[in-house]
């Protein structure tokens, strides 16, 4: 009987310290950060980028070019991706995702992956590259960590598809390159 006493009054000890852990676990969860090293003020981006979604793209092109809205030209980009209400263009996808990726803020993951996406993809006119998309994809883990998320999709899993689908050839010219530094 005592020992059941005394197993009770340590778990009541402990208390305070699990309903912390639990509250940090709670509160993470809701931050809309999606997973560790994901800490790019997850539910900024996400409602800026929301509001986004209702603009047209002359709307859009306007907050991108003339007030230099991220997030106006991070959805123009995916836009040109993806063909949504524009003609489908890989380079003026790859070149609205440089001008974000060059800015080093919340957006800047958010671009680097979609980067690594287009190229392994092929949106054409670009042609499917794993290297290039092996690089930006490794980018992103080198400098979010690895089990960041962007779009739902944990970038390592495009990072080992990337490398994983390489010919041999592409993978003696991918360890060339990261010998001379990329």
């Amino acid at each position: 009987m005592m020992w059941q006493i005394r197993s009770l009054k340590s778990v009541f000890n402990y208390m305070p310290r699990i309903a912390l852990l639990m509250a940090v676990i709670v509160a993470f969860t809701q931050s809309g950060c999606s997973g560790l090293g994901a800490g790019v003020a997850a539910p900024i981006v996400e409602q800026r980028l929301a509001a986004q979604k209702a603009l047209s793209v002359d709307a859009l092109t306007i907050k991108a070019t003339e007030q230099g809205d991220l997030a106006a030209t991070l959805d123009l980009a995916q836009r040109y991706a993806s063909g949504n209400g524009v003609e489908q263009n890989g380079e003026t996808a790859l070149r609205l995702y440089r001008v974000v990726t060059a800015s080093s803020n919340g957006y800047t993951v958010i671009a680097q992956t979609r980067i690594g996406r287009l190229y392994l993809q092929a949106v054409p006119p670009l042609k499917q590259d794993y290297i290039e998309a092996y690089l930006w994809f490794d980018r992103v883990i080198r400098d979010h960590g690895k089990y960041v998320t962007v779009d739902d999709e944990p970038v390592l899993r495009y990072h080992n598809f990337a490398r994983l689908n390489m010919t041999d050839a592409e993978r003696a010219a991918l360890e060339n390159r990261l010998l001379k530094g990329r």
